[in-house]
């Protein structure tokens, strides 16, 4: 991400619900990236959305990973977060997702409108880009 001028914040593996909200509330980040390759690290992004939105953070979210699909996205993380939720299949479809919030700063554009009809594009809300992950 950083090759492609976004600013990174890397927390690093394993973190924290707890240590992310603070991460986030100190960095003021325009996205937060999540990454699992297991299928425990997918359930707890399902606990990190819930402690997300009860800290009243509403940033968009990119999730990907060996552990995650669309439908776990859409049906499992999503509900529990009023801001976007995107799942990325691989790492340039997340790039992809990035750039179009970076561009998009007020409206969500016709690719990102599809996204969210499919499912890709999870959530009520959209802002500019920088990740945090």
């Amino acid at each position: 991400m950083s090759n492609n001028g976004f600013q990174v914040v890397d927390l690093g593996i394993k973190v924290t619900p707890q240590t992310l909200i603070e991460a986030v509330q100190k960095e003021k980040p325009d996205m937060i990236g999540l990454s699992g390759l297991l299928v425990k690290s997918a359930q707890q992004m399902v606990l990190t959305a819930q402690d997300l939105q009860k800290a009243n953070i509403s940033v968009p979210i990119l999730v990907g990973g060996a552990a995650l699909s669309r439908k776990f996205t859409k049906m499992k993380i999503s509900p529990h977060y009023d801001g976007p939720v995107l799942y990325a299949k691989d790492a340039m479809d997340g790039l992809s997702l990035a750039n179009e919030l970076k561009s998009e700063s007020s409206s969500i554009s016709n690719k990102t409108k599809k996204r969210r009809a499919s499912g890709t594009f999870q959530g009520k809300k959209k802002e500019s880009s920088r990740k945090l992950s």
